[in-house]
């Protein structure tokens, strides 16, 4: 709106001009919905974003990427505030895969897997992946990425490898069982080695199947005895058996007394 003024110059009405932006109203609401949804898949997928500028120091921090590092949404953001939070054994690879990213000729993309510390001293496994761009010179100018928690997967891998540890040491000593008993058996009865060495390793057997009923957290003394000595019942040795079953049992002391084998 633009005022007009008389010959004797006083104000003699106004001019109103408008200007159809209905296009441009459209585009930024359009644009303004994109970036919601692209918020919203980050949260879903525990996604931060951050971008720096190699040259100033800059850092831009997504709201989802200060959470996981476990930054205020009023701190400042950097580099060195990052390094800051990195657990101490992590830091030196960090910083020279960063390093490796910034040279001339590096390849753009880098991926490093981390441990920060956050405030209340919890420890959250990181994955960082980002692009490093170059300008015309050849030397980096920004960098850009994601970062996101993959502290599940961790601990299902150290699960897993202490579960491959616990199998390579229990096969191991089973083997190492086995072939102590195939030696004893050949020892005291080469006559009837087969029948005697396949009753010992039934009794074997048995001692893991009780083992994993019980979760691998042990296992009654006299429950494992009367299991093991069972497989012996029968034979002609059957009173010998039993004997020894009852000397076991008084050997035992308490009735909740346990074994765990390893």
């Amino acid at each position: 709106m633009k005022p007009w003024n008389t010959a004797a110059g006083a104000i003699g009405g106004a001019m109103l001009f408008s200007e159809v932006i209905t296009q441009q109203v459209e585009a930024r609401r359009v644009l303004a919905a994109s970036e919601l949804r692209l918020r919203l898949a980050q949260q879903a997928a525990g996604l931060g974003t951050w971008e720096y500028d190699l040259n100033s120091g800059i850092a831009v921090w997504s709201e989802q990427a200060r959470a996981l590092i476990g930054m205020a949404p009023d701190e400042a953001a950097s580099l060195n505030q990052l390094l800051s939070r990195v657990h101490a054994d992590d830091r030196p690879s960090l910083v020279a895969e960063i390093t490796r990213a910034r040279q001339p000729g590096a390849g753009q993309f880098y991926r490093a897997e981390f441990r920060v510390i956050l405030p209340n001293g919890a420890i959250r496994w990181l994955e960082n992946q980002g692009r490093v761009e170059h300008g015309a010179d050849g030397h980096p100018s920004t960098a850009v990425g994601v970062v996101r928690d993959i502290s599940e997967r961790k601990t299902y891998e150290q699960q897993t490898q202490l579960l491959m540890r616990e199998v390579n040491h229990r096969s191991k000593n089973i083997l190492s069982r086995v072939q102590a008993i195939a030696q004893q058996t050949a020892t005291r009865e080469p006559n009837d080695f087969l029948a005697r060495f396949q009753e010992r390793l039934r009794a074997l057997a048995t001692n893991q199947d009780l083992l994993i009923k019980s979760g691998w957290k042990g296992v009654r003394l006299d429950t494992l005895v009367n299991s093991l000595l069972a497989h012996f019942q029968g034979s002609d040795r059957s009173s010998d058996s039993d004997a020894r079953t009852a000397a076991d049992q008084r050997c035992l002391g308490s009735p909740n007394a346990g074994f765990s084998a390893s």
